[in-house]
């Protein structure tokens, strides 16, 4: 099951749209533990921050051109929420 890109309600006017959709956020991380029966993976097919077109969001690059301002706003509306990965800075 893709979670990459989880759109959050009322994203889509339509079914079927599905270029940089937006208000979305990144879904539950990979996993092959699913307690599941029916769900073997969840995975990220594609990659946050590639741009799936110039449409959909305003400033949108052409498909598969990286896309900073839409992968902000996958992480900062992912569920659930994504840990800084970043070591903090000391202050000595």
């Amino acid at each position: 099951m893709d979670q990459g890109r989880v759109a959050l309600p009322g994203a889509r006017k339509e079914w079927g749209e599905w270029c940089n959709v937006s208000p979305a956020g990144l879904g539950h991380l990979p996993t092959s533990e699913t307690n599941s029966t029916v769900v073997d993976a969840i995975v990220w097919i594609k990659p946050g921050g590639e741009s799936d077109g110039a449409c959909g969001m305003t400033g949108a690059p052409n498909a598969g051109a990286w896309f900073e301002k839409y992968i902000e706003l996958l992480i900062k509306n992912a569920n659930p929420p994504i840990a800084p990965t970043y070591a903090k800075s000391r202050r000595y």
